[in-house]
């Protein structure tokens, strides 16, 4: 399976499932000459010149590198390697079960029945890189839970791997693969066959939740009338690797999908919805985004759809157009005593602190996330550093998308600052 994948194309493989950081990956590609050999003369320029200290490096260096690997190999190779690994028990079981979801969230349907047993219990369950975050006693406790839902699957596992061996399953693009009816047909029954506590469990596809690509440009704020620079979220398309775009830049969509899920609309041509909060005002507003011929054209301000923070509401009084200082701490915010870690959390009493909730804001402290509020606000502001590993990131992101579930909110990205990545959740009312 997968022969001829040779050291060089393994590495970006590697690189690209998040097995490696970008510093083994510079100090790779730097000691590797012979990937000039294998990539070319200009592929391997860019990669030695690139930036691998800039803000969205990761990012940016993914992008990168997928414009030099076969995608349909790529994948191949990542689906392979993952079933084998919850087959066999090499690896870490949850970081293949994490990869496989993802994959089936990104159009490869023939995975879906393990992205439902993912969703019934092993997204709780900290990988293998997670280990030193844990509580020793709670961490074998919850990895002693992942046989009761890898066994399961065992049978279909290999069934899988079969049919990939065979080319009964052929992957042939970003979400795009061929299946033999007969065994599609045999997936689904066993999709309707599986069962959450006696009830059928639903295979509705969640791949929007949570996740949107950003379009990085400068617009004028329709409150203030102030020129800034915003990321504007765009969750209409292929939004599962959360991809960052500019002006002119050709956009991505779910392949054999309707408009409505993430396909490609007719001619390429779209008016898509996008939101972007203004880093002068901090008000935020819709925004329309055209696309024409696959191709981000121009944005504008949507002013007949009415934003989340209207005058008055929390956010716009935290700078005003003529003030460039962020307000002074509230007297009747305080430490949260029991809180311990490299992040702090400023208390506020508008919080509605349930037990799940206050869980979570003591795990994200020890990633060094600072949490607080937008002054007269019961938002929760939340501060990320910079230098995280990966899966520090990963799991960071888990968590505060967790906390926006619990408080029934929305999580989003406000702005990058030379000490960390500022997010906010704006709970709704209970």
């Amino acid at each position: 399976m997968m022969s001829g994948i040779d050291e060089i194309e393994s590495f970006l493989f590697l690189y690209l499932a998040g097995e490696f950081s970008i510093r083994d990956f510079e100090q790779w590609i730097y000691s590797t000459p012979q990937a000039e050999d294998r990539l070319g003369k200009s592929a391997y320029f860019e990669l030695v010149s690139f930036n691998f200290y800039q803000p969205t490096a990761d990012h940016e260096l993914s992008k990168l590198i997928r414009k030099y690997v076969n995608p349909a190999r790529f994948h191949t190779w990542q689906v392979w390697r993952s079933l084998k690994s919850l087959l066999d028990g090499t690896g870490d079981p949850v970081a293949a079960f994490i990869a496989l979801h993802k994959m089936s969230c990104d159009g490869y349907d023939f995975l879906d029945n393990i992205r439902v047993q993912y969703l019934l219990g092993v997204e709780d369950i900290p990988t293998l890189t997670q280990k030193h975050l844990w509580d020793e006693k709670v961490f074998l406790s919850l990895r002693n839970k992942l046989d009761g839902h890898i066994q399961p699957l065992k049978n279909e596992i290999e069934m899988l791997l079969n049919a990939l061996e065979l080319g009964e399953i052929e992957i042939i693009g970003e979400g795009e693969y061929s299946i033999k009816p007969e065994l599609s047909q045999q997936l689904k029954r066993i999709s309707g066959e599986q069962e959450n506590g006696g009830q059928p469990v639903s295979t509705k596809r969640d791949v929007k939740m949570g996740t949107y690509n950003t379009l990085q440009t400068s617009i004028t704020c329709p409150h203030c009338k102030t020129l800034v620079d915003v990321e504007i979220e765009m969750r209409f398309g292929s939004t599962l690797r959360m991809e960052k775009f500019v002006i002119g830049d050709y956009y991505r969509w779910v392949s054999g999908k309707p408009v409505q899920h993430g396909g490609r609309p007719e001619k390429g041509n779209l008016e898509g919805e996008g939101y972007a909060e203004c880093t002068h005002c901090r008000r935020d507003f819709f925004v329309k985004v055209t696309i024409r011929e696959d191709r981000i054209e121009s944005v504008e301000p949507d002013t007949e759809k009415a934003a989340y923070i209207q005058e008055g509401n929390v956010a716009s009084t935290l700078l005003t157009p003529e003030s460039t200082e962020l307000p002074s701490t509230p007297s009747g915010w305080k430490l949260k005593p029991e809180v311990h870690g490299t992040g702090i959390i400023t208390y506020n009493e508008k919080w509605v602190l349930t037990p799940k909730i206050r869980d979570l804001l003591e795990k994200l402290v020890k990633f060094g996330v600072d949490i607080f509020s937008t002054i007269d606000g019961d938002d929760y502001t939340l501060l990320a550093p910079h230098g995280l590993s990966r899966e520090q990131q990963d799991e960071v992101d888990r968590l505060m998308n967790k906390l926006a579930k619990e408080v029934r909110g929305k999580l989003k990205y406000v702005d990058w600052y030379p000490h960390g990545w500022k997010f906010r959740i704006y709970p709704k009312s209970r």
